[in-house]
């Protein structure tokens, strides 16, 4: 018995996750960072399907026959980007789960945690910060000269 791509394809969307295929609430029934959590999502599960969808078309490479057509190549194309979706959908890789715990950790509209010196006070208090780290450069330079001023008159001294 052979298994046709048809089959492959509903076997698989049929162990998909169900609450994929259910309509999403609206855009005005999400808090912005409900929004901005499920795009986050998405933007990782279509990651996922990309980095798949790479990996279906490299491991086909390792085993294509020469006298295939452009038209088939085509088709194969097509079939491998829908076999992606199908698996992304159904299972995740661990892919989707790293790029979206990264985003939570430094996206500061995702994570309360991070704060940006949005307020005058803060970015005052970024000025002055920088000011300070540029003042203690300069002297560090300084010193540094100095001391190679010193030990150049030293060598000086030590050959007369």
């Amino acid at each position: 018995m052979r298994i046709g791509s048809q089959d492959i394809l509903q076997k698989m969307k049929s162990n998909a996750d169900p609450s994929i295929n259910q309509p999403s609430q609206t855009v005005k029934d999400l808090s912005k960072k409900e929004q901005k959590l499920r795009d986050a999502e998405n933007v990782a599960k279509e990651f996922e399907t990309l980095y798949i969808d790479m990996m279906i078309k490299s491991m086909r490479q390792t085993a294509k026959p020469e006298d295939e057509s452009n038209a088939h190549d085509i088709f194969q194309g097509m079939l491998d980007g829908e076999y992606a979706k199908v698996m992304a959908d159904a299972q995740s890789f661990g892919i989707r789960d790293l790029i979206l715990n990264w985003m939570k950790e430094n996206d500061p509209e995702l994570n309360p945690n991070i704060k940006l010196p949005n307020d005058k006070d803060g970015i005052t208090a970024t000025k002055k910060e920088l000011n300070k780290a540029s003042e203690l450069m300069d002297k560090i330079k300084n010193d540094s000269y100095m001391s190679k001023l010193a030990i150049e008159q030293y060598k000086m001294g030590m050959e007369k």
